[in-house]
């Protein structure tokens, strides 16, 4: 397995010239503006090498009582002058780009945005399970919320539809339906009602509407609302019976999120004038960098961003992408939703039998008013990362279609999973986000876990086009934290049967060898930068990857917990009484080394 400093990175060194671009940009400063943090690393070219200079955060100030992305930036941008001298400001409190002749400022600037409110959507379409099914996943690619939907299946009176679209206040009506060249009239009859709706709208309450079904139609939809609204013509998401394309619809999202929500971000105008780069939201820059590292190692590869205000999930291989938002999860105020989840009660197996159920919603409630506040507890600490993990296996369950989960839900044999958010990469303990994310995930097969420490993942996929010799250069110099590898027992047996035998050769060190029995999480410590080779003999009924049975060899690096054995089997299921519940998450907490 290629590791992130083996010879992908170093091959691209060796390109002699460097561009016009590159010669012009010596410095670059990406901000990037998230829902609670305001964060700003920058890079500069140090002895023909890019590297990660220094990184400044703030709270962000998109919100009352500020009203201003400008004041987070500035106390971001100071703490980067404060520890490396260099002046970002002018007097007027506004970041230089590009860099002055005195030396203040920066070559290049760059900015992605997550701290925007959701782009809120009507999907209207013939279908719930085909038309609608697809245009909510092209949705899913944004920060967007499905405020509501009308179909045929929709029972509702012709009065209650248009009470909908009256106190949507959407954003967008996305309407999609019918085969190209089909004759069915029934999605006009649904583009009637809402053409009423923005009837009886003001002007500037109107959502814009963007069209992605039957090409044949468009004339007719045009005609129906050009006057109320601005309509915009996508490619049909379903041309024919089994055909789905969504890169037109996506494209026409993406678009309208940087135009009506990036864009109405208070402040936002100063900086996006001074960025050299077009200013994308943060998810599409993660996504971007995810898809590089599936190049980079030649197989899946997985990454999860868990914010304030919203949950990504990207898997990335073989020149495919697949991304999913739900801008209703998140450790800020989407965290109320929580309540309403059908895995509410998991909850209580984290905590330690004395903690109600009005103990979790008071919890619940103070984090969606102040989600920048850390625990104060254990206890707390424990509801925090039981509610990641209900996050988590929440974003799971919406990636439906996406190949690289199997049929039971849990995610194919990947190389990497890379994880961001300061709930993962800034926890006093690192065992508890780690196994919150791998009992959501339910991962199989033998692969890296990697901390993005520092917020870098998003400037690098926003400079991967821009500039890509600093993308390699940086990653290459150790910005990314490993946590070490895990290995997953894939099947079903007894519990306490051995289903795993390990072999582990340390260069000056006795071999180690362990049996890990089904049930069980086992860890072995192996130190940052200290590098073994193992082997793993599964059982005949147990897959590590290699298929039922088949060993594996794999020389392995260490990190922050080592090598961790997870014999669980696939699917996860914790099955007893609440008590037997906790006592088993608890014995799992204090192997990971919680």
């Amino acid at each position: 397995m290629a590791d992130l400093n083996d010879a992908p990175f170093e091959a691209y060194e060796e390109e002699a010239e460097e561009t016009e671009e590159e010669l012009a940009c010596r410095s670059h400063l990406v901000v990037d503006i998230g829902h609670s943090y305001t964060t700003i690393t920058l890079y500069e070219s140090v002895d023909g090498s890019y590297r990660l200079s220094a990184r400044g955060s703030s709270l962000t100030t998109a919100r009352s009582p500020w009203f201003d992305i400008n004041q987070g930036i500035r106390a971001a941008a100071n703490q980067i002058t404060q520890s490396t001298g260099r002046i970002l400001l002018n007097p007027n409190g506004f970041l230089i780009s590009p860099t002055r002749l005195d030396g203040t400022g920066v070559d290049c600037l760059g900015l992605t945005v997550s701290a925007a409110d959701p782009l809120r959507a009507i999907i209207i379409g013939l279908l719930e399970d085909v038309s609608l099914a697809s245009a909510r996943k092209a949705l899913r690619t944004i920060y967007g919320l499905e405020i509501d939907r009308f179909s045929l299946t929709d029972s509702r009176s012709e009065h209650k539809k248009l009470e909908s679209i009256l106190s949507s206040k959407a954003d967008i009506a996305l309407i999609v339906g019918g085969s190209d060249g089909a004759s069915d009239n029934r999605l006009l009859e649904l583009v009637d009602t809402v053409s009423i709706g923005l009837n009886l709208l003001d002007d500037f309450q109107r959502p814009r509407v963007i069209y992605a079904g039957n090409r044949d139609l468009r004339s007719l939809v045009t005609e129906k609302l050009s006057g109320l609204t601005d309509v915009y013509m996508a490619e049909n998401i379903q041309p024919s019976v089994g055909v789905e394309q969504l890169d037109s619809l996506i494209d026409h999202l993406a678009t309208a999120y940087g135009r009506y929500k990036i864009g109405e971000l208070p402040g936002i105008e100063g900086i996006r004038d001074l960025c050299s780069m077009a200013v994308l939201p943060t998810s599409h820059t993660f996504g971007g960098i995810i898809e590089y590292f599936a190049a980079l190692h030649g197989g899946l590869v997985a990454g999860l961003d868990i914010g304030s205000g919203s949950v990504s999930l990207v898997t990335a291989e073989a020149g495919r992408v697949n991304l999913t938002i739900r801008s209703d999860l998140g450790l800020g105020p989407p965290i109320v939703n929580a309540l309403k989840n059908e895995g509410f009660s998991d909850i209580f197996s984290w905590t330690d039998g004395q903690t109600r159920a009005d103990d979790v919603r008071d919890f619940i409630y103070n984090k969606s008013l102040m989600p920048h506040t850390v625990p104060q507890n254990i206890k707390e600490m424990n509801l925090e990362y039981a509610v990641t993990n209900l996050l988590v296996k929440e974003i799971v369950s919406e990636a439906t279609g996406d190949p690289s989960f199997n049929m039971k839900g849990s995610l194919r044999p990947s190389k990497l999973l890379l994880l961001r958010g300061k709930i993962l990469t800034e926890a006093p303990n690192i065992g508890h986000p780690i196994l919150a994310v791998i009992d959501g995930l339910q991962p199989t097969g033998i692969f890296r876990i990697v901390l993005d420490e520092y917020d870098v993942l998003p400037a690098m996929g926003l400079m991967a086009t821009h500039n890509p010799k600093l993308v390699v250069q940086v990653l290459d110099s150790g910005v990314l934290k490993d946590v070490g590898w895990v290995i997953v027992a894939d099947g079903q047996s007894e519990l306490g049967r051995p289903v795993l035998r390990i072999s582990l050769a340390k260069a000056g060190s006795e071999m180690i060898r362990r049996d890990v029995k089904y049930g069980s999480l086992h860890v072995i410590p192996l130190a940052p930068e200290q590098q073994a080779e193992l082997t793993v003999q599964p059982a005949r009924n147990i897959d590590v990857g290699a298929g039922l049975g088949k060993p594996i060899k794999q020389i392995v690096n260490g990190g922050l917990l080592g090598l961790i054995f997870d014999a669980r089997g696939r699917p996860l299921e914790i099955k007893g009484d609440d008590v037997t519940k906790r006592s088993q998450r608890q014995q799992w907490l204090k192997a990971i080394g919680s």
